[in-house]
């Protein structure tokens, strides 16, 4: 089949009512494209302006308040309480600092004896002779004194 200069140029260059309908089609596409997007993202903005903190802001703000005062409080009652703890366990270390005061005794009336230049208490008569020196550490002061006589009589407890 053989075609003619004209029927070529035919084939060639597309009919112009073809085109024009073509370009409304894709024309009126766009504009429905556009057209929908558009009101999504009017929708969307209409949406969120309806929203709770854009119709009152002022609230939001206040509420946000609130819930820092309540915060500040737990935490100040948390605080308070921590505290209480502590000083109440300072004051049972006071207390077994107390006990474990090696002065607490010596203000009572009781005494220390060592021998001289030992820092070991004596707590038996057996351990010491008639000559030797002895130290007596009291609450205020210190004696020092020499052993005359041993008796080696044992502590009955009550």
């Amino acid at each position: 089949m053989r075609l003619t200069p004209s029927a070529a140029a035919e084939l060639a260059v597309p009919d112009q009512h073809a085109l024009r309908d073509r370009l409304s089609q894709l024309t009126a596409m766009l504009n429905r494209t556009i057209t929908d997007h558009l009101t999504r993202r009017y929708k969307t903005l209409d949406d969120n302006l309806h929203r709770y903190i854009f119709r009152f802001p002022l609230r939001k703000i206040y509420d946000e308040q609130q819930r820092l005062d309540l915060l500040g409080d737990r935490i100040s009652r948390a605080l308070r309480e921590r505290l209480r703890r502590h000083a109440q366990k300072r004051e049972q270390l006071e207390e077994v600092l107390r006990i474990a005061d090696p002065y607490g005794p010596l203000r009572r009336g009781y005494s220390l004896t060592f021998r001289v230049g030992s820092n070991k208490p004596l707590i038996s008569a057996d351990e010491i002779s008639p000559g030797e020196y002895i130290t007596t550490q009291l609450y205020k002061g210190r004696l020092t004194a020499q052993i005359e006589e041993v008796l080696n009589n044992s502590y009955t407890e009550r």
